[in-house]
């Protein structure tokens, strides 16, 4: 059997494992072939396969191998990719086999970049027309011609729907990675430039616009192979703009900001906080809570309070910190109160967890304060009203002995 000496080259590329809306990342496939004299029984190479995942350096090689058995044609498929250049390539593996129709099917898996999850693709190549389909992970593929190049065209899918990462015994993951310099010199990022980011985008009535919201990653140091600081920035767009802002931050430190982008404490909201019902002031951090008579019901007055918040004993105290490094106890003094005295007395304001410890609602006390100094006055009131009334039947009497005049003791 003999085959006449064709060359061929096939470019591809796909859109799709974009690491940001923004940012389009294509696959090119370059297939050369040729084909040779091929004796019965003796495996002929068929040709080599190229795909090179773009933007990045990686060149996967598949070595297509043709054999004629007793039984029929047999195609080889085996390669590696290079790893960008690496010192030790990564094995790739697939299948060739022919199809009924005549044409040879290819299925192959390839590494995006070193360390990340594999790229699954099947291919079907026509040996007449040179010519053929493919088809990727999560709904991408296209076609592939003889000599046509594929920049910017199908089989570059318009659009993709989704971005499914499946794996079996391990977890999947998506990672962005940036350098400075070029593939064959790389040299290392700089303090506050962007890694990586994943965002959303939509079309504005004129034309598609990039992240309007988005999760970026940045440097915050220049790195080196021991110091390699990194913060993490949430950006929206309001309502009427145009721009993206910042609206949180996790610093390198593990300061998370909100509303500012450099937190002096683990937790800065530079804003108003609401929890449930109440708002923080952001200048005094003292709670507004809605009060409205209109949203409450059963409404009744307290017990008798003053007696039972006597008997509470403040003390202070310092934390055992160390025994109990999971609590991420103070190390100053403080004062408070003993959630077991607190519990002998008022128990509704303590709560016990499943390691059986304890906890004292202190939001509550302000409340039964005021009920106690309600208790208070009403006794300072009737103490006064006692005085009063003491002090007119004084009155009283001492205008009655005015009247009697003096008298002469005898």
């Amino acid at each position: 059997m003999v085959f006449t000496k064709v060359p061929v080259t096939l470019d591809f590329a796909q859109e799709g494992f974009a690491m940001s809306s923004a940012r389009l990342l294509s696959l090119a496939v370059a297939l050369s072939m040729t084909l040779c004299s091929v004796a019965p029984a003796v495996a002929q190479p068929l040709g080599s396969f190229f795909w090179q995942l773009q933007p990045y350096c990686n060149v996967v090689t598949f070595n297509v191998t043709y054999s004629v058995t007793p039984t029929g044609p047999v195609y080889t498929l085996d390669g590696f990719d290079d790893m960008c250049g690496a010192a030790t390539r990564a094995a790739a593996t697939g299948v060739a086999f022919p199809n009924p129709d005549g044409s040879i099917g290819l299925g192959f898996s390839i590494v995006s970049t070193p360390d990340a999850d594999v790229l699954h693709v099947d291919a079907r190549v026509n040996l007449a027309s040179l010519s053929g389909p493919w088809t990727g992970e999560g709904g991408i593929g296209g076609t592939f011609a003889y000599n046509t190049m594929t920049s910017g065209l199908p089989p570059r899918p318009a659009s993709a729907t989704a971005l499914l990462l499946t794996q079996f015994g391990s977890a999947p993951r998506i990672l962005a990675r940036r350098a400075e310099g070029t593939p064959a010199a790389p040299t290392a990022v700089l303090e506050d430039q962007l890694l990586g980011s994943v965002g959303g985008g939509g079309y504005a009535g004129s034309a598609f616009t990039g992240a309007t919201a988005s999760m970026q990653v940045a440097a915050t140091e220049d790195w080196t192979p021991t110091a390699q600081g990194s913060r993490l920035n949430f950006l929206t767009t309001a309502n009427g703009s145009a721009t993206s802002a910042t609206r949180m931050t996790i610093e390198a430190s593990g300061h998370v900001g909100i509303g500012t982008v450099a937190p002096l404490n683990l937790l800065h909201v530079n804003g108003a906080i609401r929890v449930g019902n109440c708002t923080l002031d952001p200048t005094t951090g003292a709670p507004t809570c809605f009060s409205d008579a209109r949203f409450k019901r059963d409404v009744k007055a307290l017990a008798p309070m003053l007696d039972r918040l006597t008997r509470l004993q403040p003390v202070q105290y310092s934390w055992r910190a160390d025994e109990f490094p999971d609590k991420a106890f103070g190390t100053g003094e403080v004062l408070g109160l003993v959630a077991q005295d607190v519990e002998a007395v008022l128990p509704d304001l303590v709560t016990t967890d499943a390691e059986g410890y304890k906890s004292v609602n202190y939001g509550q006390l302000p409340l039964l304060a005021v009920q106690a100094l309600k208790e208070m006055k009403a006794k300072v009131d009737a103490v006064q009203r006692e005085n009063a009334d003491l002090a007119a039947r004084l009155a009283a009497l001492e205008a009655a002995l005015a009247q009697a005049g003096p008298r002469t003791l005898r």
